[in-house]
């Protein structure tokens, strides 16, 4: 044995976790290298072809834990839960990467606690030596660095024994009783080399040390933990070689684990908390959506005036009101505000109904909302800026300015665009109903801008669309009208009515672009298919198939929409369109909505298949997997903070991140799936793969060891994103992820941010001001309505969730704290 700690020589050896720079290392960690080598001991000993069942894998963790200071042993139920929830397939076995999981959130956990406690009693000794206290109090002896002195020994531990070997002969793996078990041996060198002889890390504060059922077992802080990324930081060096070709990829085999590869996330600080689900807290709708209804909010909040004078460029006006550019003071976010003058209540129902459907879309091709105003009868709502342009203007720069025609390649990305944005409002059962050209805003005027709907006036959910269905009686006309007539009657009764009740909903959207159904008065989400059928024959061709300017009207306009057909064949057509183009467009233009395809439909059309350009792999990197994984491990303060900065700012701001997103949502859902996630991380292993062999190079895993371990990836980094509840990543919350590494140059939006989240502008987030900014998804839905107010998290919860995020343990976070929490993570 080389250097390092005898364990035998304190009879346990202290628990591992990572301490966050910035603090001073907690006292009760043991150095990665010699846990890593209490796990592979004790997995080699009871592991049977790889994996252990549920009743070995008890008797592994129980080695290990009697093996480790200050770790409790988990009563029996803990067991059988942590085993469950590990083995969510009932498959009964677990694997390495299961149990190397277990046993360091385990510990992690736990010292993090004893250290954060002991801190707690460091500060209120401090206090009432200040107040001049005559008690003394028990505290440990701490140096000036903040941690406790190495003549400062533990209480209630187990004594100085040697643990006695593993027996010879391992033909009988058995799980057998904890307290039967042998004990382990943690004999080997510390990560960062060292002496023989006493560590000082390995002596800790006087703290009582609970067995069975204490520190872990009764008071509801238990750890049921859940299968995650978090498999122990690396104290550095080289590794294994990763099937992605990058060292710092999750999928790189640990640096100081013998053994199986593993799965790493390096761990930082604000790392999560423990406690059963806190990761799926999420921000309440009031900090994600502000409202405000103070008198000239709006003009102390947002600057109208550009610095050197003017007003800012009106991007657009109507008969209610316009949009101009603003600039919030504080973030320095650029933006567009539209004012509305409220006339009447039924503008006012049509504003509160755009309001309501935008905060609960979140798709990349859809427009953002950041906050509304109500000043008297003026409202203004907060939006994304969109620069690019109109897409009729693209057109019409194309075909009248350029007089050239729009490459299928450039149709096919923009017509999958608007049927991306709507297929994902259709399956949350709201209908856009005024589709057009305008109404598609390009982000940019680069070239490859991504594409935008807005204008979600008109818009609404089929509920509402049929709840506001009225009949109506109409004269009938025709042979039946004429049969009627001539019928007689008998006792005052028509043997035929001369009228017929029909049903007819609420007309929406601007005529040139409605469907037959929408003309007619009974309609369902396949107007939009049909309006954007509409916006692909003008893209294609630049005429309009229904209007021709100077000879038609909105009467003439309706009357071809019922009842001609648009042409799909001659010269220019044969010349210039696809027959797969032309399929797709008379399948989108059916007048008989039965017949038409829906929008999820649409996009599966081979000819977007043929035309769309897919995404270049380079777009795709290790880091982007990384962000991902590594979502998990953050606090739940870091993680509300993301997602409201990947919330408030212009994707302009994050395009790469925007095309990443692109490039993994294959199917144009608006949402990453799992089969999507698995093949483009397939896709990249197999790449870096060979150009590794091309290379010459070695260490490369084989095949089957690569594909295995992104199937056990994708699965970690599900269980970070389980608030969507149905196996999908939303696009805001993908851009949360990939956030972490790009803030420091964001200071000024952490700033705005921290003032969001100090509620009470004291200067410092404390368990009040979390208690309005996060929400449990588990307790109540739909935001801040009546029945969700009730949605909070505990006390205690939250002060979790601040402790582990404040540097001294405290349960408030200054901040300086919160920079640095955001900032200086590696």
């Amino acid at each position: 044995m080389s250097g390092g700690v005898d364990p035998r020589a304190t009879g346990r050896v202290g628990t591992h976790t990572q301490i966050p720079a910035g603090r001073p290392q907690n006292p009760y960690a043991i150095p990665t290298a010699q846990l890593h080598h209490l796990i592979n001991q004790a997995w080699n000993h009871y592991s049977s072809g790889g994996y252990v069942t549920a009743a070995q894998n008890k008797a592994a963790l129980s080695a290990v834990f009697q093996a480790c200071q200050h770790v409790p042993q988990p009563d029996d139920n803990w067991y059988r839960q942590v085993f469950d929830n590990f083995d969510p397939r009932k498959t009964g076995y677990l694997n390495y990467q299961n149990f190397f999981e277990i046993v360091t959130q385990y510990c992690s956990h736990h010292a993090e606690k004893l250290y954060r406690r002991a801190q707690r009693q460091l500060q209120q000794q401090q206090q009432q030596q200040a107040g001049g206290s005559s008690q003394a109090q028990a505290q440990p002896q701490q140096d000036q660095g903040g941690r406790p002195h190495a003549d400062a020994h533990p209480q209630g531990v187990s004594g100085g024994n040697s643990a006695p070997s593993f027996p010879a002969d391992r033909s009988d793996r058995r799980a057998t009783a904890p307290q039967d078990g042998p004990s382990l041996s943690s004999s080997s060198p510390p990560a960062n080399g060292g002496n023989r002889g006493t560590d000082r890390h390995q002596t800790v504060p006087s703290m009582q040390t609970q067995g069975r059922g204490g520190v872990a077992g009764q008071t509801g802080e238990r750890p049921f933990l859940e299968p995650s990324p978090l498999a122990g930081a690396s104290d550095g060096g080289g590794g294994s070689a990763s099937p992605y070709g990058n060292g710092r990829s999750s999928l790189a085999a640990s640096s100081n684990a013998p053994g199986p590869p593993l799965l790493t996330v390096q761990q930082s600080k604000g790392l999560m908390t423990t406690s059963g689900d806190l990761r799926q807290a999420e921000l309440s709708s009031r900090i994600l959506f502000p409202h405000s209804t103070v008198p000239r909010a709006v003009f102390a909040e947002y600057e109208f005036v550009p610095e050197g004078g003017g007003t800012f460029e009106v991007l657009g006006s109507g008969a209610f009101g316009r949009v101009v550019k603003v600039r919030h003071r504080r973030s320095g976010e650029r933006r567009a505000c539209k004012s509305i003058a409220l006339q009447c209540e039924e503008q006012w129902e049509l504003v509160k109904s755009e309001i309501e459907t935008l905060k609960n879309l979140d798709h990349p091709n859809i427009m953002k909302l950041f906050e509304t105003y109500h000043d008297g009868h003026s409202i203004f709502l907060i939006m994304e800026l969109l620069e690019g342009g109109q897409l009729f203007d693209r057109m019409t720069d194309y075909f009248e300015k350029r007089r050239e025609r729009i490459t299928e390649l450039k149709v096919a990305a923009w017509t999958r665009q608007l049927l991306s944005a709507c297929a994902y409002c259709h399956e949350r059962g709201v209908v856009h109903r005024d589709m057009k050209p305008e109404n598609a805003l390009f982000l940019t005027s680069d070239d490859d801008s991504p594409l935008k709907v807005i204008d979600f006036g008109l818009a609404s959910t089929l509920d509402k669309i049929q709840s506001a269905t009225v009949e109506e009686k109409r004269e009938r006309t025709g042979i039946s009208g004429a049969i009627a007539r001539l019928l007689p009657s008998i006792n005052g009764k028509r043997l035929m009515s001369l009228a017929v009740k029909r049903t007819k909903m609420q007309r929406a959207g601007t005529v040139h672009y409605m469907a037959p159904e929408m003309v007619k008065g009974n309609y369902d989400a396949k107007v939009d298919v049909f309006s954007i059928g509409v916006i692909l024959y003008q893209l294609l061709t630049g005429v309009h198939p229904f209007f021709v300017p100077g000879m038609d009207n909105e009467e003439s306009v309706k009357e071809k929409i019922l009842n001609v057909e648009p042409p799909l064949s001659g010269d220019c057509w044969d010349a210039f369109v696809s027959p797969q183009a032309k399929d797709l467009l008379r399948q989108m233009l059916q007048k008989n909505p039965k017949k038409r395809l829906t929008a999820r439909q649409a996009l599966d059309h081979p000819w977007f298949t043929m035309q769309t350009a897919k995404a270049t792999q380079s777009t795709l990197t290790p880091s982007v997997f990384d962000g991902l994984l590594h979502f998990k491990s953050h606090n739940q303060l870091v993680q509300a903070a993301l997602r409201l900065m990947a919330k408030n700012l212009n994707d302009k701001d994050i395009q790469e991140i925007h095309r990443k997103f692109s490039a993994l949502d294959t199917q144009k859902c608006g949402m990453i799936t799992v089969s999507e996630l698995k093949d483009a991380m397939r896709d990249l292993v197999r790449r870096r793969q060979r150009e590794a062999a091309g290379a010459g190079g070695g260490g490369v895993q084989p095949q089957s060891m690569a594909m295995s371990q992104v199937e056990m990836e994708c699965e970690a980094v599900w269980q970070g994103f389980g608030e969507t509840g149905n196996m999908k990543i939303g696009y805001q919350e993908f851009c949360a992820a990939l956030l972490r590494s790009r803030l420091k140059e964001r200071v000024r939006e952490l700033h705005h941010v921290f003032d969001q989240f100090d509620r009470s502008g004291d200067g410092r987030i404390s368990v009040e001001d979390l208690r309005e900014v996060l929400r449990d998804p588990r307790r109540g839905q739909g935001g801040d309505t009546e029945g969700s107010e009730r949605a909070e998290l505990t006390d205690a919860e939250l002060e979790e969730i601040l402790s582990a995020a404040s540097r001294s343990g405290n349960t408030y976070v200054t901040r300086e704290e919160f920079l640095d929490l955001m900032i200086n993570f590696d």
